[in-house]
């Protein structure tokens, strides 16, 4: 049928042009000149790159569906799951790499700040958002599931990625700069950590704006609080300056427990238990 032609085009076609240009990668010094070879990488790997997400871009047209949202939305919850994770094990890894990264008190207690702060940003994605995203996409049906669900799980979702793995990289820098016992924070360090959670708070925005057609100003505002702490934060001992972002992600994460919205997702999140319960019992006495 011409729909399995074009769906099997959309899911073979990306992934054998991506591989070429990986291996066209492999082979740049063949036929670039040396000093290009690192440019023509990054290009050919760009280009890789574009070519993968760019399949979603035709899904709609490819007649694709999205039988199971609850499978859909955890495995890509568990993606953000293990890339916060590995925030987590930079941290450990860290001290441990170099001798002049010492297990000192400075550097115990920026790790457990630094776990501080991954623990208040999986607050904000999973303690609600998460749940009312995959709640908002049961709700939705033939064409338009598949575009929300591309755009917040594969799109979005890589903002959070990216915001994750810029936190890492700022929190392993600060690290390393406090067993040091440099200060102040480089920089480039500086700009890491706070850009990272910037863009993971942003990232958020944008998938509750896609979902829900709002804007959560309060973590809207706390993204741009956290990118403007970066030049401070510059400036500022690394561990005042881990404080500080440790301080103000957590009062966040505080404020979003309470609001309207969590109670709602939280009450459909108990009553959807409790009749998959009662169902399941019911199955349960017929059958066993």
């Amino acid at each position: 049928m011409p729909h399995t032609r074009v769906q099997l085009a959309a899911v073979t076609v990306p992934p054998l042009l991506a591989a070429v240009l990986i291996g066209l990668s492999v082979a740049v010094p063949w036929w670039v000149p040396a000093e290009a070879v690192l440019d023509a990488r990054l290009l050919l790997w760009s280009a890789a790159l574009v070519v993968e997400y760019a399949v979603g871009l035709v899904l709609p047209y490819a007649h694709w569906s999205l039988p199971s949202v609850g499978h859909w939305a955890e495995r890509h919850g568990l993606i953000v799951l293990i890339a916060l994770g590995e925030v987590v094990i930079s941290l450990g890894v860290g001290p441990g790499r170099f001798d002049r990264l010492a297990l000192t008190t400075r550097v115990i207690t920026a790790s457990v700040l630094g776990i501080a702060l991954v623990a208040a940003l999986w607050w904000l994605h999973f303690d609600s958002l998460a749940a009312g995203v995959e709640q908002s996409l049961h709700g939705v049906r033939d064409a338009v599931r598949v575009p929300q669900a591309r755009d917040i799980y594969t799109y979005l979702h890589l903002l959070t990625i990216l915001g994750v793995v810029s936190t890492a990289l700022g929190l392993t820098l600060l690290v390393e700069t406090v067993a040091m016992r440099h200060s102040p924070l480089a920089a480039a360090a500086s700009v890491a950590l706070h850009g990272g959670v910037a863009l993971y708070l942003l990232s958020q925005v944008a998938i509750a704006r896609r979902t829900f057609h709002r804007t959560n100003r309060p973590v809207l505002g706390t993204a741009v609080l956290v990118a403007a702490l970066a030049l401070p934060g510059a400036h500022l001992v690394p561990l005042v300056a881990l404080v500080v972002l440790v301080a103000v992600c957590g009062a966040l994460a505080v404020s979003q427990r309470m609001t309207a919205d969590r109670r709602r997702v939280k009450n459909l999140l108990r009553r959807e238990e409790h009749v998959t319960e009662e169902a399941v019992s019911a199955w349960r006495k017929r059958h066993l």
